[in-house]
């Protein structure tokens, strides 16, 4: 267990050097800002209230707690502020920023937002992990020596008391070790603003009370704004805290320090029991509330109203800002070894693909040896190594990114809202890490059985062979990304994936003859990127320049053209049919970034920003 006093006298220590390098070019200390909200709104298109007129200040060097009971309007009104709402909301009211610059557009740059899951690559170090972050806020500056940056990153896991943990990887660290490191990550984007979602959520007590006095000491050195939702916390851990905003079915029934708090529950008549947690029977009072009488509800927060201060509206708004833009985007192959480095460190999976395609190979090989060099090759398991081929490179490269990609979406997504890269980027590294990762692995497993099976040893067909089933895992990996992409779940995606990859494999001719397809469904065939796949295979090994294979189906024998024209794959050369399969995974990797660009987008506001 760590120490709480030696973490908290360390960083004290650490934050105390003034000639530090982070203090100077990363985390600057803010000038005093006032945040306001007046009357903050919001509501579904059917009218049910979100939120109704919310109205708080928060403070530079304050550290405020959200409190209230659930489905009170806590999180609301976070993903409200942070721009992380459903765009069909309507919202209506005022914010005003004081000794600030900055445009409406530019007001999301303005806070840094730690979720309560905040994901990040686990199989990376701590180290890698925020040397990853400095290096996109530093490339739009003057420091671009790597012992420096190195200096200023050890400077930073001194500050967050994480020297000690540098070389560990982030799966491996404890919960409040997360926490600091979580915050970290935001910390450098240098915003005034800071909102934490339950930070101590599954913390004990011990380590609950450590990340919050970390964040007092935090927000007090360098005077930010930090907001804080947690759910009942006790009332030790609510003393760090400079105020509370209270929160009941959307309203924002108190604000202010405990102690007041307590006085305004009891001039409206709800004496705090002795012995009992103030923030407990806020709570319980206010469910109370809620269920028995929604009247009463309703005068908490007429009470508090009356008592509340309303902001000064008779201010302009600013037409121009001087604030520079978050780094919206970042070196491909600075994120390309990030990914690759983060798929190479899974051992676990690399050993277990490793050992499946060792097995499978093995086994296929055995299955089909020597198919091909016989003077008349059986026709039906001719085709079934080819249906193999087309079934393995779709199914096996496609299910493991419909269960794995689910998690690193949520982390590509995080990182577009903070402004690392942008959509595209994101989605291309992605692509090229799953081919670079399937690569290794798939042309050894391919090329021995290819050899084994006796299919045709000339240089040209083995290429088009790899070459097709290539493109066949370009489209599998694209298929794969999307359908996760557009899924609200890894379960939804797999079911969703797996259907549409049996009605390719259907309709790809491989298992049956297409011209005795129903003709009313026969047009499928067209839009399965797999039938021309299988196309390409059987044109690579059934006809080449003088070459000539015969088959047999146990009864008659005929020759490769003979077999191409009895199922309808003579037409279509096999550079056609792999522009195609190209062309369908060019089609489905734009629908994967378009529906990624629109949930990644930050909405802005549709209220009045104002600054002074």
């Amino acid at each position: 267990m760590e120490n709480k006093n030696s973490i908290l006298i360390d960083m004290d220590e650490n934050l105390s050097n003034n000639s530090s390098y982070i203090l100077q070019n990363i985390i600057k200390k803010h000038d005093s800002n006032i945040l306001k909200f007046n009357n903050l709104s919001c509501s579904t298109k059917d009218n049910q209230e979100l939120l109704k007129n919310i109205s708080c200040t928060f403070n530079s060097g304050e550290l405020v707690a959200l409190i209230g009971p659930s489905g009170s309007g806590k999180s609301t009104f976070m993903n409200l502020i942070t721009g992380r709402f459903n765009g069909n909301l309507k919202i209506s009211g005022k914010i005003l920023l004081t000794n600030c610059n900055i445009e409406k557009r530019h007001f999301k740059d303005f806070y840094a937002y730690v979720a309560q899951n905040f994901y990040t690559y686990e199989n990376l170090t701590v180290y890698e992990t925020l040397m990853f972050v400095m290096k996109i806020y530093m490339k739009n500056t003057d420091i671009k020596d790597k012992n420096v940056m190195k200096k200023m990153l050890l400077e930073i896991l001194n500050i967050f008391s994480l020297r000690p943990k540098i070389k560990n990887k982030v799966k491996n660290l404890s919960g409040g070790e997360r926490t600091r490191l979580y915050v970290a990550v935001e910390f450098l984007k240098n915003t005034q603003v800071f909102i934490l979602d339950e930070p101590t959520s599954g913390l004990d007590s011990y380590n609950a009370e450590m990340v919050i006095m970390f964040l007092k000491k935090l927000v007090k050195k360098f005077n930010k704004i930090m907001v804080v939702s947690i759910h009942q916390p006790s009332f030790k851990l609510i003393e760090y805290f400079d105020k509370i905003l209270l929160f009941s079915e959307g309203r924002a029934v108190f604000e202010g320090k405990v102690s007041e708090c307590i006085d305004f529950f009891e001039i409206l008549g709800h004496k705090l029991p002795i012995n009992t947690n103030p923030i407990d029977f806020f709570i319980e009072k206010l469910a109370t509330c809620k269920i028995e009488n929604k009247k009463e509800s309703n005068n908490l927060t007429e009470n508090y109203n009356n008592i509340n201060t309303n902001v000064n509206n008779k201010v302009k708004i600013k037409n121009k800002a001087n604030k520079k833009e978050i780094v919206k985007s970042f070196s491909f192959l600075s994120l390309f070894y990030r990914n690759i480095k983060n798929s190479y460190l899974d051992l676990l999976l690399i050993m277990i693909h490793l050992i499946m395609r060792i097995n499978v190979g093995f086994m296929i090989s055995a299955v089909y040896w020597k198919l091909g060099s016989t003077k008349h090759i059986d026709a039906y398991s001719f085709r079934g190594l080819l249906v193999f081929f087309i079934f393995n490179q779709a199914f096996a490269i496609m299910g493991p990114i419909l269960n794995l990609f689910k998690n690193e979406e949520k982390i590509i997504e995080r990182e577009i809202f903070s402004g690392y890269y942008d959509v595209f980027t994101a989605y291309t590294v992605k692509i090229c890490t799953e081919m670079c990762f399937v690569i290794v692995f798939e042309i050894p497993f391919l090329s021995v059985i290819y050899f084994c099976s006796g299919l045709y040893s000339t240089f040209i067909s083995y290429l088009k062979f790899i070459l097709i089933l290539l493109a066949e895992v370009f489209f599998s990996i694209n298929l794969g990304c999307t359908v996760s992409i557009c899924s609200p779940s890894a379960s939804i995606g797999n079911a969703v994936g797996s259907i549409i990859a049996v009605i390719f494999l259907l309709f790809s001719g491989g298992l049956n003859n297409p011209k005795n397809i129903p003709k009313f469904l026969r047009w499928l065939i067209w839009i399965s990127p797999l039938q021309y796949v299988f196309r390409a295979l059987l044109q690579s090994q059934c006809v080449i320049s003088g070459k000539k294979r015969n088959f047999t189906d146990g009864n008659f024998f005929f020759s490769g053209e003979e077999m191409l024209k009895s199922i309808g794959m003579e037409n279509f050369n096999f550079y056609f049919s792999y522009t195609f399969v190209l062309i369908f995974s060019f089609f489905i990797a734009i629908i994967g970034i378009l529906v990624l660009q629109n949930k990644t987008r930050i909405k802005s506001l549709p209220i009045e920003i104002i600054t002074k």
